[in-house]
């Protein structure tokens, strides 16, 4: 008697649907606060929690936190981390950066005014907590 042997068939019913999830947006985050501000509410560990809240509820993921406490807004070269910050968006480019308020950020309208343009230039969003979207001109800032 003989017998054939037949391979069992694994055929789908359904075709197999693959699911490509897309990584989350990476941002930067920068804080400044000098002394006299931590009694206002602008405390490092305040500005930290509401960025990380901040990012979340956008889903950002978060690669790095500047901090410039006790730093005067005055002068972006005279703060250490924001000069760290701009030298890793070129090294480790983001797609945004988040900020508390502006004036955290920058107190210098031509230093604002260098920092922004350049983001702008790089497609790097400058997101701010307390104004918005500094770059879709829907905050404080005409684009």
């Amino acid at each position: 008697m003989n017998m054939k042997l037949t391979q069992p068939s694994f055929e789908a019913k359904e075709p197999v649907k693959s699911v490509v999830t897309s990584p989350k947006p990476q941002a930067f985050v920068y804080i400044r606060v000098s002394t006299d501000e931590q009694k206002k509410g602008y405390s490092p560990d305040n500005q930290i929690r509401q960025a990380r809240e901040f990012a979340k509820m956008h889903d950002y993921q978060i690669k790095r936190v500047f901090d410039d406490s006790g730093k005067s807004g005055r002068s972006a070269e005279k703060r250490p981390e924001l000069q760290e910050l701009l030298r890793a968006i070129d090294e480790h480019p983001v797609n945004t950066v988040i900020i508390y308020k502006i004036d955290r950020f920058a107190r210098n309208v031509n230093d604002f005014s260098r920092m922004y343009n350049d983001f702008k230039t790089k497609g790097i969003k400058l997101l701010s907590i307390n104004e918005g979207d500094l770059m879709e001109g829907n905050s404080l800032i005409p684009n």
